[in-house]
């Protein structure tokens, strides 16, 4: 049944891959993320936003979609294409993250598989594997950093430790420095484990390995932009470190709905808990539920935030599952509740596919693209993925006289003249084409 799981694996992801191609831009958050990749393909390593400078996350994401963007415009393939070839990049990453799952149970095919299945039964998870976003390659360079730090751990091979240090670096390039938690709960791990030798992986260079890449990208941008482009990333990490937020338990809730039927299976057999061998688990636990603990502490919250640690969580359930039940009965529970997960989330795909993709389109031939265009307000990215093309902000008065001024309330609150009303395609709201007076002629083609 192993290799037989493999290969449906293979067809499932042929399948993911058909859905890809056909997936709209599923929300504004997508499409903002959608249009700094597409913009940065020429520089990638200072990203922009609408032709602005965006630094609040580190360029690495950009990057690595860049040669897949430059080909696509090589070969002339649409922007269509170029999205497409987005999702393919997170699922490429959720892909190299199964494999390491398999390399942390030392390629034991039968065991790696219900980790895997555990991992991808939790909706939340499996949900980014299409998803235009920065999780699915964090994930990846975390669980990487991890794998290289229990190989260190088995062999004390130092090279090992120094990868360790710079994936852990590449995986801060990609969404900043979240994944310290990681290094802290292995620090901690390594402590606990191993007292007064612990200090054999707390290496100065490798510090200096992590800290240097990311130094080196904040230094260059500051002296090319100054300060006001990290304004925004500032306030971002106010808000979420110490704004007015979500409760304290909230990822408590968010992890234990998402892994609830492996949770339920460990009540059954509470009083075997206890038998089973808690040392062992030290390397997945630590892991799994400091950085847990520490973001609970944290004041608006995103429970994406937590996908991280959920291949090591995951590997631990496994571990603890095989502990309490047979392998055969683990193996086929985790398999079906996989299998109700992957078509809950083609299911939604499917409608995403049939419903949201006709209003894109049909938002696309309706807006205006060749004429002049400016955002009164905050910019709707996805108008300006659409027109592929930067929607400036309006900024003096003349704009307005000579072109169409993109607001999200009614123009005549303003005291402007509505030419043209679109829904948007995400919520139950409406976005105003407005011009200057009722007597204004339309704004001439460029």
């Amino acid at each position: 049944m192993g290799k037989k799981a493999v290969y449906l694996f293979c067809l499932l992801f042929l399948f993911f891959l058909l859905q890809a191609y056909f997936l709209p831009i599923t929300s504004h958050q997508e499409a903002r993320r959608a249009l700094i990749a597409l913009e940065s393909k020429y520089n990638p390593l200072f990203p922009t936003l609408n032709g602005e400078p965006y630094l609040v996350k580190p360029p690495l994401h950009p990057t690595l979609a860049s040669p897949l963007l430059l080909l696509a415009s090589a070969l002339n393939l649409g922007t269509d294409v170029q999205i497409f070839l987005l999702r393919f990049l997170s699922l490429l990453a959720y892909v190299g993250t199964s494999y390491i799952v398999f390399l942390l149970l030392e390629k034991d095919l039968r065991q790696s598989l219900i980790a895997i299945f555990i991992l991808f039964s939790s909706y939340r998870f499996f949900s980014f594997g299409l998803r235009i976003d920065l999780e699915p390659p964090f994930v990846f360079f975390c669980l990487l950093s991890f794998y290289l730090f229990v190989k260190y751990e088995r062999e004390r091979k130092f090279y090992l430790i120094y990868a360790f240090y710079i994936v852990l670096s590449l995986a801060s390039l990609v969404r900043g420095p979240l994944n310290l938690l990681l290094m802290l709960s292995l620090f901690l791990y390594a402590v606990l484990k191993y007292k007064k030798q612990a200090i054999s992986f707390l290496k100065p260079h490798g510090f200096i390995l992590y800290l240097f890449p990311q130094a080196l990208w904040y230094g260059l941008a500051y002296l090319k932009f100054g300060e006001e482009p990290f304004q925004e990333f500032i306030v971002d990490l106010q808000t979420r470190t110490a704004g007015k937020g979500d409760p304290f338990y909230y990822y408590f809730l968010s992890l234990g709905l998402n892994f609830l039927p492996y949770l339920l299976l460990l009540l059954l057999k509470a009083r075997s808990l206890f038998k089973v061998n808690h040392q062992d688990l030290l390397l997945y636990s630590i892991p799994s539920f400091i950085p847990l603990l520490i973001l609970s502490f944290t004041g608006e919250k995103f429970d994406k935030y937590l996908l991280f640690i959920y291949p090591i969580f995951a590997i631990l359930l496994a571990k603890i599952l095989l502990n309490l039940y047979s392998e055969r009965f683990v193996f086929y529970a985790t398999f079906f509740l996989f299998i109700l997960n992957f078509l809950a989330c083609s299911l939604s795909y499917v409608l995403q596919i049939t419903s949201l993709r006709p209003k894109i389109i049909s938002l696309q031939k309706s807006i205006p693209c060749q004429e002049r265009l400016c955002f009164f307000d905050e910019p709707v990215y996805l108008f300006s993925l659409l027109c592929e093309r930067k929607i400036p902000k309006c900024k003096e008065r003349k704009d307005l006289s000579s072109a169409f001024a993109i607001m999200g309330i009614p123009c005549e609150e303003k005291g402007y003249q509505t030419r043209l009303t679109l829904k948007d395609p995400y919520k139950e709201k409406s976005w105003y084409f407005c011009v200057e007076s009722e007597k204004e002629k339309l704004p001439p083609k460029d």
